[in-house]
């Protein structure tokens, strides 16, 4: 079976490498011509999606809600509601853990006015020091967006744009 990592390299799991089942929640935010992506320490050159893994606790769109604070710090808005969710299974090959993940993945898509808290221009460091920031619709498919929400985004994007 093959895997992928964050560039689309791909990769075998042999006999005694970690597989596991993993499921996460991800937020794609477009505002007018922009979408929301952010960087964090262990891919600092691949913007991923806001989100992560849900927890025990949690259903998929409170993971979102969770993972969006810790990734930009800032606070999810209550009121925003999603305008679609889309679901994928991915093969993915976690370097940063060393692990192969059988990844379910849910996005869920927000459409924000530039008067929303959560939009802001430039830079904005998140907790984990790194930045989020607005990057452009247009050329987000050929940028090192990690390769998973790549695959995610060309199905959400093209069907909404």
């Amino acid at each position: 079976m093959t895997y992928f990592d964050r560039n689309g390299e791909c990769y075998t799991p042999s006999k005694n490498d970690t597989v596991r089942a993993r499921s996460g929640a991800f937020c794609v935010c477009l505002c007018g011509d922009k979408i929301l992506v952010n960087l964090e320490p262990h891919a600092p050159d691949n913007p991923s999606l806001p989100g992560g893994g849900i927890e025990e606790d949690e259903n998929a769109f409170q993971a979102a809600q969770r993972e969006f604070l810790e990734e930009t710090g800032i606070s999810f808005p209550q009121d925003l509601t999603s305008k679609k969710t889309f679901i994928q299974d991915i093969k993915l090959y976690a370097d940063d853990v060393d692990e192969y993940w059988n990844y379910n993945q849910t996005y869920f898509l927000f459409h924000v006015e530039r008067n929303n808290s959560i939009y802001f221009e430039g830079q904005k460091k998140n907790p984990s020091g790194y930045y989020a920031f607005w990057d452009d619709v247009e050329t987000i498919q050929m940028s090192t967006l990690h390769y998973g929400h790549k695959k995610a985004l060309k199905i959400i994007l093209d069907n909404d744009i």
